[in-house]
């Protein structure tokens, strides 16, 4: 793959989404969610993880449910337990980004492949769903769930 001069600026492809997003709590923690989307967290488990601090990243971790792309899964109102809602097309769109810098900093084809096998398995999934329009959330949560599994491997 070719680089445009200057685009592929040292240190700055290891950061959260390249360094494309301002470096933050928020987007540190959505860097760990989208590296690994099948983990659940709790504030406590992702502080660690990130080195900052607790009260912060738990207000990151609750801003991150409010916009959708996290689900509080407790029960345990003051022991949140989170999960990346698989659903979210912005987590899906972040997972794209993700792919697209690895690329860009390793030279390789994950974000060719993984939107062609997010396509294909929307697609034949519509197709496939004649049972009506209530099963096609689930369906299209099937379909995230395809194209994230390629996320550990990057």
């Amino acid at each position: 793959m070719e680089y445009v001069e200057g685009y592929n600026i040292p240190g700055y492809s290891f950061m959260p989404f390249g360094g494309l997003l301002k470096d933050t709590i928020y987007n540190r923690v959505l860097a760990e969610i989208v590296a690994d989307p099948y983990r659940t967290y709790t504030p406590g488990e992702m502080q660690e993880i990130l080195k900052l601090d607790r009260s912060k990243v738990g207000k990151a971790l609750s801003d991150l449910e409010q916009l959708g792309l996290l689900c509080n899964i407790s029960h345990q109102r003051r022991r949140p337990l989170y999960e990346p809602c698989l659903a979210s097309n912005r987590l899906q769109a972040l997972t794209f980004l993700a792919y697209a810098v690895v690329d860009d900093r390793d030279g390789e084809q994950s974000l060719v492949r993984s939107i062609s096998s997010y396509y294909r398995n929307v697609i034949a999934l519509r197709e496939q769903s004649s049972e009506g329009a209530g099963r096609e959330a689930e369906l299209e949560h099937k379909a995230s769930e395809s194209m994230l599994k390629g996320v550990r491997s990057t």
